[in-house]
């Protein structure tokens, strides 16, 4: 992750008239984020989001209603589009195994850093029993807001499962509510 720190500064105690000088050994500060908000999200840089599932107990999608969405990271990286606009590729989980992506996500700059919105699909082939190829699709839904202080923001995931054979759906939609949190 890119980060802009200012370089660290040597204090020094500074005495006044013809008192005796104090022996102090210099301190170094804390490395402080003094980025200009305009600086985050630009082109080449990592976003870091933190998902957790906030689905009640008995209101997750998997079976018996448990979470479905456990605690994951999720890393994309700013990319210039076609059209000269900002969007995002996923670095992080990797989607090197997905059958198909569809990726809908903006990036859009705001007064305190940018903001991360849209939808990200994927589809990944697997058996749903032994007899049966299926496919499960995830649809993760981003409302993040990233600036000097960190990320935070909310989410959606939404599962379905289809039979490839004829297209029926195997597991009916269900969707978990995300909460996103995160350093810039």
């Amino acid at each position: 992750m890119n980060r802009y720190l200012c370089p660290a500064f040597l204090l020094f105690v500074l005495t006044a008239c013809n008192a005796p000088a104090p022996q102090v050994t210099p301190t170094q500060e804390a490395p402080t984020n003094t980025a200009p908000a305009s600086m985050l999200c630009e082109i080449g840089q990592q976003i870091t989001l933190n998902i957790s599932s906030t689905a009640p107990a008995g209101q997750g999608c998997q079976q018996g209603g448990g979470q479905a969405q456990s605690d994951s990271v999720h890393v994309f990286e700013v990319i210039a589009t076609p059209d000269g606009q900002k969007g995002v590729k996923q670095i992080q989980p990797d989607s090197s195994g997905v059958t198909k992506v569809l990726n809908q996500l903006k990036v859009a700059s705001t007064a305190q850093g940018c903001q991360l919105t849209g939808q990200r699909e994927m589809h990944v082939d697997m058996p749903i029993d032994n007899e049966t190829k299926g496919q499960a699709q995830f649809t993760y839904t981003y409302n993040a807001t990233v600036s000097k202080t960190g990320v935070s923001g909310t989410g959606q995931v939404n599962y379905k499962f289809i039979n490839l054979k004829d297209g029926s759906v195997v597991k009916p939609d269900c969707a978990e509510p995300l909460q996103i949190g995160g350093a810039s």
